[in-house]
This record gives C-alpha cells, structure tokens and sequence, in this order.
C-alpha cells in the first residue's frame, strides 16, 4: 500500500530571493541534486548588529544549497546583519557552466555549496579572487585552502540509500556493485533524470574511481565502464522534480542516491525510514565551499559576507536548522549533533579530487553519450 504523504509548507518569501535574476529565466535545481528545506522551527541565528536605519548592502549569491527555506533563511538572516541578498539556486554542474558562461560579466558576488570538483573547475578559469575570511584558520588546512581562492564552510558524504520497509529482513544493499548484481534491485534503484547534479555526479566518481587507470581512456579501466553499463542497464530515471523519496512512498524504486543534509526532511515528508550503506571502501565525502566572485562589483560587501555566513554562529546556526556539519572547528559544539554523528559514521573514500575534476566532465559526457539513453 502506498504511503500517504505529509505535506511541508514552503516560504512563499523565498520568492523575492531570486527576482532580480527573473531576467536570466535560470532552471530550478532537480529535487534529487540540492540540499533540501529541513523541517526544524526556525533558528534565528546571531543576534541582530546593524542600525535598523541604515540601508542594507546588496549582494548576489549563487549556490546549489539554497533551496525555499534555505533561501528564506539566509535572506532574513543577513538581512538582519545589514545584507540585502539575491540568490540563484541551480544543480551543482549546471550551476558551475551558469558561473562559466558569465565569466566576461559576471552577475553573482559570491558562490557557496559547490564541492571542492566544481570549484576546481571555477579556478581554472580565473572565476575567483584571492582572499582570506576572518575564520581561515578555525577549518580543516583542505579543499584549495592554501591558494586562498576558495574556503570549505561544510563537509557532506555522498551516500547509498534504502527503504527500510521494503527489507524487513535487514537485507538492503550493501554497496553500490548490490544494484547491478543483485537482481532484487534491478529496476529498483533510482537515478535523477539528468546527470548536471553534484549528488549524482558525486555518486558515479565514487564508482569510477574504483577502477582509476592513469593508462586507460578517460583514465578509467575497462572493468569501471562495464560497471557503469551495468548500472544503467538495471537504473529506473526519475522524471524532472520528482523526488526520490517520493517515489519510495509509491514503492516504484528502494535504493538511490543521497546527501545527508537531505535525509531527515524527506524521512519526515514521506513517512520513510532510510538505511544506509556503509562500503567497506567508504564513501565519497566532499566539502561544500564559498568563493568571491573575481571583479565583483561588491568587494568589500563580499567579504563582510563571507566573514560573517562562516563565522562559527552562523554555521552552527545554520547547521542546526538544515542539518549540516560545520568545517568551522568552533561551530561544532553547538551544531546538529545528529548531524555530525551521521557524517562522521562512514569512511571515508581515498579520492583525488584534482584527479577528478579533470576528467569528470569528459565522464559524464561518455557516460551520456554510451549508457544513459
């Protein structure tokens, strides 16, 4: 029997967050590729520091994390602060070309949520400038760090999912190879409808990379791409924004993708309760990162910006509304500690990320053109 569902409401003053790029007519994220709204009452972060008098500052922030209370959150937030903020919010790769392709006239001040791959490719490209936030030496010496031109703010596993209640017996997949040999999930197990999403493009590196060849094409051995093949021969696609625990609650997929920042909210929306493989290879595990836009219009607001979303307050406020794991050391004690449990409970996967990066592009495109059809 299907499950009913609960419905959560959404901000409609998320709205105003992206009406000054009404203009750019820019997609929504995929409901599978970007963190979700998360269901807790809302935390009104630091308290507020500015003369209520005093024209607040405009600025654009572009991410893959700001989803309707996400949006709506940061918006009051900062506001409250002296910080008049726009978002745009996309899917981790499409938002990365969006970046790419107004590198000549660049619209955003700011960019955060993107790991460490995406942001790889952003340098590459002189996207961002050189600078150093007042909480550089409270996070983990990681992630581009020692450049300067991008920061670690949170750190997010990229996990394999299941509906507990279609295994009563405590037998869900185990690692990501159960999908493909095991034909009690073949058709079973989901995928987003297309491939421009952090989360799912993290959960093929964390495939691929299992059989890095530095000799072979692409740089992957014949063996990965039989793996590839024989995962989308058994994957079931998923339609544009539908969620994945959606269609858990109708039964017509049990195992997929996800983040877990994603996966309280949608246990509470869907009436589902998720298991998680732990792979003896541990999983992929990425930080989320801000930069400053390189010929801002906005640079000293930029900066404030960036000081004042990863101090150790913010961050820990903002963990406990949307449960995320702060890389801010000093946010820790006083963030989600359900979060940080559940995050530091895999293991972790030895991934070269620079590595990655340089050949993620040319996988996707290979994967598209031969296997997701």
């Amino acid at each position: 029997m299907k499950r009913s569902l609960r419905t959560v409401p959404v901000l409609a003053s998320a709205i105003v967050s992206v009406s000054l790029l009404a203009a750019c007519a820019a997609p929504g994220t995929a409901a599978d590729d970007a963190p979700a709204d998360g269901p807790a009452a809302h935390d009104p972060g630091p308290a507020q520091t500015v003369d209520p008098e005093a024209a607040l500052r405009p600025l654009t922030v572009y991410s893959n994390s700001l989803t309707e209370e996400r949006a709506a959150w940061l918006v009051e937030a900062a506001a409250e602060v002296g910080f008049d903020v726009q978002t745009l919010n996309m899917g981790g790769g499409d938002l990365t070309n969006r970046i790419l392709s107004e590198v000549a006239n660049p619209v955003a001040d700011v960019v955060f949520g993107l790991n460490q791959v995406f942001f790889e490719r952003l340098v590459a490209a002189d996207v961002f400038e050189e600078f150093t936030p007042a909480w550089a030496d409270l996070v983990t010496p990681d992630a581009g760090t020692e450049r300067g031109l991008f920061w670690p703010i949170a750190q997010e596993a990229t996990m394999l999912v299941y509906d507990t209640a279609a295994f009563p017996d405590g037998d869900g997949p185990t690692d990501w190879p159960d999908l493909w040999n095991d034909e009690r999930f073949h058709g079973r197990h989901h995928l987003a409808d297309h491939l421009g999403g952090a989360n799912t493009q993290m959960a093929l590196t964390g495939i691929l990379y299992r059989y890095r060849d530095d000799s072979a094409e692409l740089g992957v051995a014949p063996e990965g791409w039989a793996a590839i093949q024989a995962f989308f021969a058994t994957v079931s696609r998923g339609v544009p924004g539908e969620d994945m625990f959606a269609r858990f609650a109708n039964e017509e997929v049990v195992a997929g993708p996800m983040w877990c920042a994603g996966l309280p909210p949608r246990e509470a929306t869907y009436g589902i309760t998720a298991g998680a493989a732990r792979p003896e290879i541990g999983v992929p595990m990425v930080f989320q990162s801000i930069g400053i836009i390189n010929g801002t219009a906005h640079r000293e607001t930029a900066h404030d910006f960036v000081d004042w979303f990863g101090s150790a307050e913010v961050q820990a406020a903002w963990s406990r509304e949307f449960f995320t794991v702060p890389t801010n050391r000093d946010a820790l004690p006083t963030a989600n500690p359900d979060a940080v449990a559940l995050t530091t409970s895999f293991g972790v996967q030895d991934i070269d990320w620079l590595f990655v990066t340089e050949h993620l592009d040319s996988w996707v495109e290979h994967i598209e053109l031969q296997y997701a059809g």
